[in-house]
């Protein structure tokens, strides 16, 4: 298996970030890809909102020191709050 990743990220004013994402996987002769774009806005350092358009991979996902297993999402639209209180 050979895996390839790139992400890409643009801050405006520490209010918004613009976000790229492409992600491919070879496994033997097949290939499989997942792309998308994620739109951020930080409401304050506490509360963000996401807007997320496109697939991503399904797996064991790491962050932050925490992994926990996420579905896969295919072509679709994502809204997220994060609040950190």
């Amino acid at each position: 298996i050979k895996n390839q990743y790139l992400s890409i990220s643009c801050n405006y004013q520490s209010k918004w970030i613009l976000s790229g994402f492409f992600d491919r996987e070879y496994k033997n002769t097949k290939s499989n890809n997942w792309s998308g774009l994620d739109l951020t806005y930080k409401f304050s350092t506490e509360t963000q909102l996401s807007i997320f358009y496109g697939s991503q991979k399904g797996g064991l996902v790491c962050a932050n020191g925490i992994c926990a297993q996420q579905p896969g999402f295919e072509d679709g639209l994502k809204i997220t709050v994060r609040s950190i209180y």
